[in-house]
């Protein structure tokens, strides 16, 4: 019997597979919907170059529209380590008053003296590890590029931030920063640590963890209000259930949310629109989604000097 299956290994699930099977006692089950590589030199170009994102090889192929009239991919990652495997690779922590504000609306746990430990833990910082609000002994290393490795429109950018008086910033993890520098990284060169390879790939010599990919989850198996297993794909029309003691659902911000409403976990309305037998209304599962909100600002520069690459 399988102690703890986990749904997803991306972000969240590499890391819980990598925590829960430090217990030699605990049989662990990892399901990923994407391909994983085991050896790690068989991993494709697309997801060790980390000075570009993976945008097709490993990607969900989702699309979105924010405004009426537009429809934009929406880049997911589907392969071990998940977006984390697929990204810019920046390592950008939140405002820790964002974090108070969450523990003020009734979840303590998250403030930010109380996530601080995690994220210390997580990470190798290269340049400022023996800070106390950083780590240095983590599986995601963690630097930032030195002046001497920017380019020259990046070296410009700052020094006309500078000129315009807006503080020097060296540290964008400093809880206290503000103002203009480079963004911490997850790479070592040019490969990318993502979650795959900092929590995945340590763990993996452990008979306990079993690593199942190309594994797309249907719905959970609920029984008496209680998951006790999945439903997953085998082959087109055919499925599977695997039962395990725990199930962890930590397939992402688009697709855990996908896989409780497929599974009669939802919005009433929602769910029989769609012919979903209700087994709970639960109202926000799936809604209010809101993912890296920007404004597009575009720039005219008054010297063609400025775009060239010397």
């Amino acid at each position: 019997m399988i102690d703890l299956l986990i749904v997803g290994a991306g972000s969240t699930g590499s890391v819980i597979a990598n925590r829960a099977s430090e217990d030699p006692n605990r049989r662990v089950l990892l399901l990923e919907a994407g391909p994983d590589y085991d050896p790690l030199n068989q991993t494709p170009f697309d997801l060790i170059n980390s000075h570009n994102n993976s945008y097709k090889q490993h990607d969900w192929s989702l699309r979105y529209s924010p405004t009426h009239g537009r429809d934009i991919p929406f880049p997911r990652g589907r392969v071990t380590g998940g977006s984390s495997a697929v990204n810019t690779s920046i390592a950008l922590r939140g405002m820790p008053e964002d974090y108070d504000e969450w523990a003020s609306l009734g979840n303590p746990l998250w403030s930010w003296d109380q996530v601080l430990p995690a994220f210390n833990r997580l990470e190798r910082d290269l340049d400022y590890g023996g800070k106390d609000y950083h780590g240095d002994a983590g599986p995601i290393l963690i630097r930032r590029y030195p002046h001497s490795e920017l380019l020259p429109q990046h070296q410009a950018f700052l020094d006309a931030a500078e000129g315009l008086g807006y503080p020097n910033c060296p540290d964008a993890n400093d809880p206290l920063s503000y103002g203009a520098g480079p963004q911490p990284m997850i790479k070592l060169g040019r490969l990318r640590i993502s979650c795959a390879i900092g929590y995945l790939a340590p763990a993996r010599l452990r008979p306990n963890l079993t690593i199942r990919a190309n594994t797309l989850v249907r719905r959970l198996i609920i029984d008496k209000r209680k998951c006790v297993g999945v439903e997953v794909e085998i082959a087109e029309g055919k499925t599977e259930v695997i039962s395990a003691k725990t199930i962890v659902l930590s397939a992402g911000a688009i697709m855990s949310p996908a896989i409780m409403m497929r599974s009669g976990l939802g919005p009433r309305k929602q769910l029989e629109k769609h012919g979903i037998t209700v087994l709970e209304d639960i109202p926000g599962v799936g809604q209010n989604l809101s993912d890296h909100p920007a404004i597009l600002l575009l720039q005219k520069p008054s010297r063609r000097s400025t775009l060239i690459l010397h």
